[in-house]
């Protein structure tokens, strides 16, 4: 089951709309797009939305006329307003009518991609990383990845342990490491692949820590299915 953090994008500017939305998508994130107040409002009868992102000039229906209307029936999820037009009046309209920011276009697009990890992590997702355990994959709000036998192995001693850290020995035992070579740097190797693999996955992150002459322990529970 994903549990990638979903996006509506609503402008009017196709190109620019084509642009944000692979941006947003090779990030992590899910995103749908709509031009028009009509088809936001078609994305919204099939699904909220955990994040909208909104255009200020849409034509007819302005986004503070969406965003003023939606605040009523979707009060929890955020609304971001991207806009050339970013006068003092249009900023202090767009938070009265409940945004949680006005991002000023032309805007970098690490810019846009800090302002939605920002929300991401103060957002009460109620979901934690998930473990597959038949395909061996991680799956996190923001991207799914296949591990290794080695990395699930390794994962799954973690997480069985948690809270509590996993020794040194007992994971090389797990991983059957040769203990004729230099476990300790076999073990070293395999944890490193794994932390890469957990970067940009999930908010708040995922994180193998080490506890020096001890073992290895989780920062927070994963699920294990």
């Amino acid at each position: 089951m994903s549990m990638r953090i979903s996006v509506y994008l609503c402008e009017d500017d196709t190109a620019l709309a084509g642009e944000l939305k692979q941006l947003l998508i090779d990030e992590g994130f899910l995103c749908e797009v709509a031009h028009s107040g009509a088809q936001l409002d078609g994305l919204l009868a099939i699904k909220k939305p955990d994040i909208l992102l909104l255009d200020l000039q849409l034509g007819a229906e302005t986004g503070l006329d969406l965003a003023n209307r939606y605040r009523q029936s979707m009060p929890s999820v955020p609304i971001v307003f991207l806009s050339a037009h970013g006068s003092e009046q249009n900023r202090i309209a767009t938070y009265e009518a409940g945004a949680v920011l006005f991002l000023a276009k032309p805007f970098a697009p690490a810019e846009l991609i800090a302002v939605m990890r920002s929300i991401t992590s103060r957002m009460d997702l109620a979901v934690k990383i998930k473990l597959d355990q038949v395909a061996k994959r991680l799956i996190g709000c923001y991207r799914t990845r296949h591990l290794s036998e080695k990395e699930y192995t390794l994962l799954c001693n973690l997480a069985l342990n948690y809270p509590e850290l996993t020794p040194y020995d007992d994971l090389i035992d797990a991983l059957s490491i040769d203990p004729s070579k230099d476990s300790r740097s076999y073990l070293e190797v395999i944890v490193s692949r794994l932390r890469s693999k957990l970067l940009r996955l999930h908010e708040p992150p995922l994180k193998v820590l080490n506890k020096t002459r001890q073992g290895y322990v989780l920062n927070q529970a994963i699920e294990l299915d």
